[in-house]
């Protein structure tokens, strides 16, 4: 029987990436990552994330999402704690931010926007 209270997260140290470039266009402000070991893995737990080079904000906020260089269906949406959908009217920019991502799910969630 799976123990469904508690799960083991982090369980190799917390995930450090740093995105390597950024693509704006009319759909979606999007963020490369070089590839990493949890990549479409089962990973579970907290990851910190560095990212620079973002773009101005449109005129027409659209989504931000994040996407593993060289991974195929690796594009993920992003959304703040409370499960909402961040944007470019409400992503803060440039900095480092804690996030925590769930496998399950496929749900990224910046902590600190």
């Amino acid at each position: 029987m799976a123990n469904t209270i508690l799960k083991y997260v982090n369980s190799r140290g917390i995930p450090c990436i740093e995105s390597q470039s950024v693509a704006l266009t009319t759909e979606a402000e999007t963020f490369s990552f070089n590839s990493h070991p949890f990549v479409n893995g089962r990973f579970q737990g907290q990851i910190f994330i560095k990212i620079s080079d973002t773009n101005t904000a449109p005129a027409t906020a659209v989504p931000i999402r994040f996407t593993t260089i060289g991974v195929s269906n690796s594009t993920i949406p992003v959304y703040n704690s409370q499960g909402e959908a961040i944007t470019t009217a409400t992503f803060a920019g440039d900095g480092i931010y804690i996030g925590f991502y769930d496998s399950d799910t496929g749900i990224l969630r910046l902590l600190n926007n």
